[in-house]
């Protein structure tokens, strides 16, 4: 298979947006593109939506009903997991946050696929109408939220992001080297909410590969349309967001202060300068050792199978 397409939605929150998933999958499904599965991956909607679903799409799509709270990457992660094994080797894994529609586009799948096999990258990323990241972490825009100059990053073409920096994480391509490289998982599993994205560019560099964004592609996306990190309210823990672990065998601040962070190569959440990486660590964009940053990543990026299995998720998932 060439691409799954993983539609991800939340109940947590208590928002059921059964009529917005629907409108949005069927534009999934409208891509003129061959070789591909849509897989809905649903984290605690309720029945009523899980049916919805079921009778608008039967057996055209797959589903993934998780029943416990879990944070987005690791339902995302799980529901790789599921279809990869039953569907087989699959070259491409793209997230779709559950606010994203394509609209009337039918190339959006083809443009971001042909784009990732065009180069040596790791993760390919579709461009946001809303809540880019493009503020955050390129200073681009008046505030936070302010889109207006988001083309400045495209006028040399599509933007190979610079290690250590990131966009918001609402519609991309993760490759199959990451799965296997980091054990079955595409997606960094210590966090409970935020920042996670701040570390895709060192997953990319320690498989020797690039993290683009496809200047081509802009995606309608309507902003936490099933809520926040719903379920783990950053903004409520008694440590800032970013020391909020979901499982972790050590706090963040213990693991961003091991020597060794910084020795192979890593960094963390550089818009807010939490850890810089040391840039004598690469060499044009590329990991000098990326084997060892690897290593560390999945040692304290990656839950251990002991604090958390992914096959003891309480799920029901159909083919």
């Amino acid at each position: 298979m060439k691409l799954l397409a993983v539609f991800n939605t939340c109940g947590i929150s208590g928002r059921e947006n059964v009529s917005s998933y629907i409108a949005s999958i069927k534009n999934i499904l409208n891509q003129d593109f061959d070789d591909f599965r849509v897989l809905i991956s649903s984290c605690k909607n309720n029945k009523q939506t899980q049916q919805a679903l079921i009778s608008e799409f039967g057996d055209s799509v797959s589903y993934n009903f998780i029943n416990e709270p879990l944070p987005i990457n690791v339902t995302f992660n799980h529901s790789c997991q599921k279809a990869t094994e039953t569907f087989g080797e699959i070259d491409t894994y793209l997230y779709i946050d559950s606010g994203i529609d394509f609209g009337s586009n039918k190339n959006v799948l083809k443009s971001l696929y042909d784009l990732h096999k065009s180069g040596s990258y790791a993760i390919t990323a579709a461009r946001t109408d809303t809540d880019s990241g493009t503020f955050l972490w390129f200073n681009e825009g008046e505030s936070l939220g302010d889109e207006s100059a988001q083309d400045n990053l495209f006028k040399d073409g599509h933007l190979i992001l610079p290690v250590g920096k990131a966009i918001n994480a609402h519609c991309q391509i993760f490759d199959k080297d990451l799965y296997h490289a980091f054990e079955g998982r595409v997606w960094v599993d210590v966090f409970a909410s935020e920042c996670s994205e701040s570390v895709l560019t060192f997953c990319a560099a320690a498989i020797n590969k690039r993290f683009v964004v496809n200047k081509d592609i802009i995606v309608k996306h309507a902003v936490a349309l099933d809520g926040a990190s719903s379920g783990f309210k950053p903004h409520e823990q008694p440590l800032p967001p970013w020391q909020h672990v979901f499982k972790s065998r050590r706090p963040m601040l213990e693991i961003i202060n091991d020597p060794e962070a910084l020795e192979s190569g890593f960094g963390y959440e550089e818009c807010q300068r939490i850890l810089m990486h040391d840039e004598t660590k690469y060499e044009k964009g590329l990991c000098k050792n990326p084997d060892r940053l690897r290593s560390f990543i999945l040692k304290n990026m990656f839950a251990s199978k002991n604090l958390f299995d992914y096959k003891k998720i309480f799920h029901k998932y159909i083919k």
